[in-house]
């Protein structure tokens, strides 16, 4: 079921919200239409309240001085939420009446003067509505007679302006209308209502208002004031305050408190604080319930009786009981609540009595106590310097209060109070309060403020022993945080130690040497700042007169102080070395350990070494070292280690670090520290240290090779042996034996043979890797030397135990490992072992090589150690078994050149031998080759030996598309792009050799592929370009790869490589085969004419030898281009015909069929008959047409003569074919054969001929026998063409002259026949004849021999191309060594030299309190009040009576006046109130009446927090306000 709200039910709900937004906004309204914040145009009840409006109205309670209120009050809902919750909780609980008393003006003949009162909207007037008295009682004035006799009749209730109750409508009222003010002038009646005011002040009164009149009220507020000034009197007299509280004057002043009048509780409080100016008195005091009455008169608003009430609690909180009722009491919160008094005494005594409760229940101090002492101490006034620091004391006393006090901020007024307060006591204090405050660490963060610790600094300047301690404590306590010590430092607190430190007195010395120790324990800058300061000085005064700890906290100071080279120069330059070796000799236990290790730290520094190496220093130390040997029990003596004393330990500590500098190695050696080390440990130490650092100093010893010799004399190997061999031995100690054998291997191999490589071999068998390291290293080094390989050899274990270490995958150590056996492998050793090693270790050495080694630099070393293993040619097979070759090759993937380089030379010496192909092949070499050359290898040489190698494989039959398949593609297009030109001459060679095999074409079509082919054409080497036109002719073999050449621009740049080609007919030939191959779609025919083709081979034909094989190809290329209709007269106008004419010189038949099947196309295309004629025509009908007894084919003959017919159907043909004497025999042998196609283009060729009329040709004609050869094929002829033939004759004899005749030698027979036969034509026939014989006839169509397109494959022709062979080489390799690097790391790499012991020091904080708790007590001074004057007896009656009076006196008459009563707030007040009224002539509006009548009464009312004779009565009545005050 759905529990969602219907439509209607959220639409009540909006309209319910709606309604509360309305309501607090009707609520809002009321005040501020009562302050006057609306605009002044508009109504105050309908006008819109905005957000400007919210905002002055939240300005005008000024809740905008709240914390980010404007942040926090952004929209207007906002607004309108808090200033409705302000009124609710703040306005409305404060106002005592919520509509302020707005008399209504007197009635006036003066119009002006007269403004209508705003009734409220929250509270209409209304005749049910219940007035308060005070408004009753001022409304009587208006039924009094007038002034001028007259009586105002005012029974009605005031009138509001409202026509009938339109609430607030006054523009629209009718009934009254001229009563109403004018808007301009508001402050009228503001001015009349202050005017009223004055007139009812005692002073103006007549003198019959001075009646008495009182009620019972009066009479009891008068009576109770009365006796509590009595009492008052009584105390004043010192003396009486034992009989006045004996009398029973505590309950009765307890009662009075209880009254509800500001006189009596006055009177009341001064009485108690008099009386308990005696300590006696308080006890009894507080059984009789002083307390309840103090608590009350606590409550009280009114300074004068708070202060007094707060000194009665701080009497009472002097006695343990008095503190214990106060607890009970509750008057904790009353104390905290009165410090915000603005009155200092009242703040001072809560204070003092907070704090004095606070030494009784043992608690934390409120921090508004805390808070307030800071606000005192702001006022920066003398006179409480003391009562601050007193408090301030008090509170480092205090358990709790030590510890929360100083984050309060307690310590905030010390600074100052020391700066500026010179009393030794109050100095006293404050080095006290320091003191135990620095007690707690917790609080050292505070008290190392820059201003605390330069009141530090000033106390210690003072001449007194007890403030010196108190402050040196504190300083040693803050020394004890290391966040403390850096602001120590920044202070001025250094120098002041130190001079502070030549204090005779024990306790300053030992706080001073205690915190120098800390601080120079804590940071170097620190130590070298107390050196600058002096330090050194003051330790050696320490060092002679001073306690035991004074002396072992400077000796803790001298041990820091060695780390920096200025503070030991100025240590030795004061000799300090002479005062620790004279306090060495005391009898303190700890004070000797602390001189031994001062010794011992002069040997931690360089610096200090000469001084220690001198032989007043170093012989006594070895002395030391060997005869300071415990005592050993007889049961100890078959213990098989050794104990060290402490002497012992600091000895060899010292030889330790000594032996870090090279300068001290040599001394060391000769001044036998190493047959000492050797006779001390002549077992090992149960300290695994101690051996380990023997150990360390006989491998810094070792790095001297001038002390080599010493040390095998003094028997170093044993004592090696030893320790390397005991069952404890560490790492530590292992690599610093290996490090000392490292060292020692080449002298002890010769020295002692075989046994310093057994102690290797043993150490070698290690998990440590540093110690496999510096074994590998002594194996590197002895390697590197020649002359010890024979040794080497003769070490069966060495090899095996080589490759294990290899295993470990640390790169060091299988580099060294690989380096010897790269200079082991380049010796054959024995032949009658193949394997060279033991059996088994080549293998795992490939392994290791493979997959256990990670870093390229020692794979390089394995890389030599292979190819010196192929390089002996009676294992090299047996190797290859093995698989040396793979590994070589695997190892070449890496981006090393030195690897890839050694591979590639092998592969290529390899390739060289014909029977290991198959190997090679096996291994699948090509795919090896291709991955190489993918890698970025940029070695010219190898990249040479590479492409050498590609073409010695691919020399071999069948290994075309398996090199294709492995990669040889990538691999010669990588070398080819940063190759020299003969990796590019190599790589043509592979890729021609390889694009033979037609599935191999697809491959070499990749964009990259042809990139480089077009690169290898354009070359200027003959070979390449050859290579490459060959592989470029054989990829265009495929057609559906004609689009990626052309997009490759292949076509331009094959005829480039034609016409940069010098006479060789091989490129020519082969561009011409390409060419011709990608004519086979006719989509890329534009394109060989858009490059000029045509013109690039006219002008090849034209600059050399003339080759058949390439006229052929190009005679077939312009045949296929013939084909396409819209390039025919391109092909015309480039000179197709003359390139033709070209190609049919010592042509084949073949290459003469495309040439007339090419110029049968040419002829039809337009108007370039006379190009074609001129580009010699006639010359390649010759050669196609045999003039002698051979004959041409029937098909050659059509073709010819229909050429020559086609061309005939041109006018502007025919006079330059009848000027060529060529044409008459070449229509003789045309029309020989008598083939009816060939006879039926004569007749129509010799017909367009005549018609031409030419005379000229016509004489030719007759005498060159054409006239017979048209009766001939007239003959041969059909109907139509007959007739034709006799319009022939006709054109030939129709316009013969007398000298033609006479030319005609003889008559033809049968020229009349075949003319008369054109008689049966009519008009019709004869046009249509005409006709036949001019038109174009159709094209002849052609069909080559070959139903489908032959492609034309490029040669392979590789032997006379070649480049020089490369020699082949096995050249050994071997790691260049230098011996001087096959060093080990120092002990220091792994060891470090000890550093100076800042001995086991441990400062605790000294928290013993100075000083004890005082009590903290107020001035024992009486309160005294001012002379109270007369009471004023005035009735109720009398007072209304005044007023009534006051209120019908005009308001024009109504001037202001000088008031004549007593000085006082009320005067100044009311005084400052006429005197904005003379200024200001306008009437105020009622609201502007508000706001002054209420800062008037404010100001009023408001007492002095000094004079107590300025306080008035209650503020509870409005009128008593302007009466007179009591006191």
């Amino acid at each position: 079921m759905s529990h969602r709200l219907s439509q209607a039910a959220r639409h009540t709900q909006e309209l319910l919200q709606d309604l509360e937004r309305d309501k607090e906004l009707d609520v809002i309204r009321v005040y501020l239409t009562r302050l006057n914040l609306f605009p002044r145009q508009r109504d105050p009840k309908t006008a819109p309240i905005r957000s400007e409006e919210l905002r002055d109205l939240a300005k005008h309670w000024k809740l905008h001085r709240q914390r980010n209120f404007w942040k926090n009050h952004t929209t207007k809902e906002d607004l309108v939420r808090t200033l409705y919750k302000h009124i609710n909780t703040k306005v409305l609980p404060n106002e005592k009446n919520p509509l302020p008393l707005q008399p209504e003006p007197p009635l006036t003949p003066t119009p002006p003067l007269m403004a209508p009162v705003a009734p409220s909207p929250t509270r209409p007037y209304s005749a049910g509505t219940t007035e308060s008295p005070v408004k009753r009682r001022v409304s009587r004035f208006n039924t009094m007679p007038d002034a001028r006799g007259g009586r105002v009749d005012q029974a009605l209730d005031p009138y509001g302006g409202d026509l009938f109750g339109q609430r607030g409508d006054y523009n629209s009222g009718m009934i009254y209308v001229s009563r109403l003010a004018k808007p301009e002038k508001p402050l009228a009646v503001e001015a009349e209502l202050q005017n009223l005011l004055d007139q009812n002040k005692p002073a103006t009164l007549a003198p019959e208002m001075e009646t008495l009149d009182e009620d019972a009220a009066q009479r009891e507020k008068r009576l109770m004031a009365e006796c509590a000034c009595s009492l008052y009197q009584l105390t004043l007299e010192p003396g009486h305050e034992n009989s006045i509280v004996l009398e029973g004057c505590i309950p009765a002043i307890v009662q009075l408190c209880n009254y509800d009048d500001l006189d009596v509780k006055k009177f009341c409080s001064a009485t108690i604080v008099n009386v308990s100016v005696d300590p006696s008195l308080c006890p009894r005091m507080i059984e009789e319930g002083v307390l309840a009455g103090l608590m009350e008169l606590a409550k009280v608003q009114q300074e004068d009786i708070r202060r007094n009430a707060a000194i009665g609690i701080c009497r009472i909180s002097y006695e343990r009981q008095g503190q214990h009722r106060l607890i009970q009491e509750g008057s904790v919160p009353a104390l905290i609540s009165m410090l915000n008094n603005t009155d200092f005494e009242t703040k001072e005594a809560c204070v003092k009595t907070l704090v004095n409760i606070a030494s009784f229940s043992g608690g934390n101090v409120s921090e508004s106590v805390i808070s307030t002492v800071i606000r005192i101490a702001a006022k920066k006034d003398a006179a409480y310097d003391r009562f601050i620091i007193e408090t301030i004391c008090n509170l480092s006393l205090l358990t709790g209060s030590r510890m929360k006090a100083p984050d309060d901020g307690i310590l905030d007024p010390i600074p100052l109070i020391t700066q500026s307060c010179h009393d030794p006591r109050v100095q006293t204090m404050i080095a006290m309060a320091l003191s135990n405050f620095s007690g707690i660490d917790t609080n050292h963060h505070l008290l190392t403020t820059p201003s605390l610790l330069l009141a530090l600094d000033t106390l210690l300047a003072l001449d007194d022993d007890a403030i010196i301690e108190m402050a040196t404590t504190a300083i040693a306590n803050l020394s004890t945080t290391r966040d403390a010590i850096v602001m120590l430092a920044e202070s001025p607190l250094p120098p002041r130690l130190i001079a502070t430190g030549y204090n005779p007195k024990r306790a300053i010395q030992e706080n001073v040497s205690l915190a120098i120790a800390n601080m120079a324990l804590s940071d170097e800058a620190h130590r070298l700042l107390l050196m600058r300061h002096g330090l050194v000085p003051l330790l050696m005064q320490l060092f002679t007169e001073s306690s035991i700890p004074t002396q072992y906290n400077a000796m803790v100071a001298l041990c820091t102080l060695m780390e920096h080279a200025p503070s030991r120069a100025e240590i030795i330059s004061r000799d300090v070395l002479h005062y620790v070796i004279a306090l060495a000799t005391t009898g303190e236990p700890k004070l000797r350990e602390l001189c031994a290790i001062g010794l011992f730290n002069f040997s931690c520094y360089e610096d200090f070494a000469q001084y220690a190496l001198l032989p007043t220093i170093l012989d006594p130390m070895i002395t030391l070292f060997t005869s300071s040997n415990l005592a050993v029990a007889p049961k100890e003596e078959k213990d098989p280690t050794i104990a060290l004393s402490f002497i012992q330990e600091q000895c060899l500590h010292f030889f330790y670090n000594l032996s870090f500098y090279p300068s001290s190695r040599l001394v060391l050696v000769q001044a036998t520290c190493v047959a000492a080390c050797v006779a001390v440990f002549r077992k090992v130490a149960k300290t695994p240290e101690l051996n380990t650092r023997v150990a360390a100093t006989i491998a810094n010893l070792s790095f001297c090779a001038d002390a080599h010799a010493q040390m095998l004399q003094d028997d170093v190997l044993k004592l090696l042996r030893r320790l390397s061999a005991s069952s404890a031995a560490t790492k530590d100690l292992q690599l610093a034996s290996a490090t000392a054998l490292c060292n020692l291997a080449i002298p002890g191999l010769i020295h002692s043979g075989q046994a310093i490589l057994n102690l290797l071999i043993d150490l070698s068998h290690t998990p440590h890797a540093d110690i496999a390291l510096v074994c590998s290293l002594a194996y590197s080094k002895v390697a590197a030397d020649a002359s010890l390989r024979d040794a080497l050899a003769k070490c069966v274990e060495l090899p095996p135990t080589l490759v294990v270490m290899m295993r470990s995958g640390i790169e060091e150590i299988q580099i060294h490992c690989a380096a010897a056996l790269c200079g082991m492998a380049c010796e054959r050793g024995a032949k009658t072992n193949k394997h060279m090693w033991k059996e088994g270790t080549v293998s795992d050495f490939i392994v290791n090589s493979l997959l256990r080694i990670n870093s390229d630099s020692t794979k390089v070393v394995c890389a030599k150690v292979l190819f010196n293993v192929l390089a002996h040619d009676d294992c090299r097979l047996a190797m290859i078994k093995d698989g040396v070759l793979y590994a070589l090759i695997k190892l070449a993937r890496l981006e090393s050149v030195e690897i890839r380089i050694l591979c590639v030379t092998a592969l290529y010496n390899l390739s060289s031998d014909p029977s290991m192909v198959p190997s090679l092949m096996e291994a699948n070499v090509p795919h090896v080759v291709s991955k190489l050359c993918d890698s970025d290898f940029k070695h010219e040489e190898s990249r040479r030996k590479l492409s050498a190698c590609l073409t010695n494989m691919a020399l071999s039959p069948g290994m075309e598309i398996k090199l294709m398949e492995g990669g040889v593609l990538n691999a010669i297009l990588a070398l080819c792009e940063h190759g020299d030109s003969d990796c590019l001459r190599y790589g043509a060679s592979v890729l021609c050799s390889v694009s033979m095999q037609p599935a191999n074409c697809d491959g070499l079509a990749s964009s990259a592929a042809l990139d480089v082919l077009k690169r290898m054409v354009c070359s200027k080497d003959p070979s390449m370009v050859l290579f490459a036109a060959n592989a470029l002719c054989n990829v265009a073999c495929g057609s559906h790869l004609h689009e990626k050449i052309e997009e490759a621009e292949l076509i331009s740049a094959m005829l480039h490589v034609v016409s940069e080609a010098n006479e060789d007919e091989g490129i020519i030939l082969t561009s011409a085969k390409f060419l011709c191959n990608m004519t086979q779609q006719a989509k890329h025919r534009p394109a060989l004419m858009k490059h000029h083709f045509i013109r690039t081979f006219i002008r090849v034909f034209g600059n050399r030898l003339l080759y058949t094989s390439v006229a052929d190809v190009c005679a077939r290329i312009v045949c296929t281009l013939s084909e396409a209709p819209s390039l025919l007269d391109a092909m015309v106008g480039e000179g197709a015909v003359q390139l033709l004419r070209m190609a049919t010189i010592d042509a084949t038949p073949t290459t003469i069929e495309h040439c007339v099947v090419s110029l049968l196309r040419l002829s039809r295309g337009g108007h370039s008959g006379t190009r074609i004629l001129d580009d010699g025509l006639f010359d390649i009908l010759c050669a196609a047409v045999p003039m002698g007894d051979k004959k041409a084919s029937p098909e050659m003959t059509e073709r010819c003569s229909m050429i020559l017919r086609t061309l005939s159907t041109y006018a502007m043909c025919i006079p330059q074919m009848i000027q060529d004497k060529r044409l008459h025999p070449l229509i003789h042998a045309l029309a020989a054969p008598g083939d009816k196609e060939t006879t039926k283009n004569c007749v129509m060729l010799l017909h367009n001929l005549t018609a031409a009329r030419d005379h000229s040709f016509q004489r030719n004609v007759r005498v060159s026998g054409v006239i017979p050869l048209l009766i001939r094929l007239a003959r041969l002829s059909a109907h139509e063409e007959v007739r034709i033939c006799a319009v022939a004759l006709a054109h030939i004899n129709c316009e013969l002259s007398e000298a033609d005749r006479n030319e005609i030698e003889a008559y033809e027979p049968g020229v009349v026949a075949t003319m008369i036969s054109m008689l049966d034509m009519d008009p019709p026939a004869m046009q249509r004849a005409e006709k036949v014989a001019t038109t174009m006839p159709l094209l002849l169509h052609w069909a080559p021999k070959e139903k489908e397109w032959a492609f034309l494959q490029g040669e392979n022709d590789k032997a006379s191309h070649l480049p020089q062979t490369i020699p082949v080489a096995w050249t050994l390799r071997d790691d260049p060594v230098d011996a001087a690097t096959l060093v080990p790391h120092e002990p220091s790499s792994f060891l470090s030299c000890l550093p100076q012991q800042h001995c086991e020091f441990t400062s605790t904080i000294k928290d013993a309190l100075f000083g004890s708790f005082q009590i903290l007590q107020v001035s024992s001074q009486k309160s005294r009040l001012k002379a109270p004057t007369r009471l004023a007896h005035m009735s109720v009656g009398s007072v209304l009576r005044a007023v009534d009076i006051a209120a019908l006196a005009p308001a024009t008459e109504l001037k202001p006046k000088t008031p004549t009563p007593p000085p006082s707030a009320e005067t100044a007040s009311a005084s400052r109130g006429d005197g904005s009224k003379e200024e200001s002539p306008r009437k105020p509006s009622i609201a502007t009446t508000k706001k002054l009548s209420h800062r008037a009464t404010s100001k009023m009312t408001k007492p002095s927090s000094r004079s107590i004779g300025s306080m008035g009565l209650s503020h509870k009545n409005s009128v008593t306000e302007c009466l007179p005050p009591i006191l």
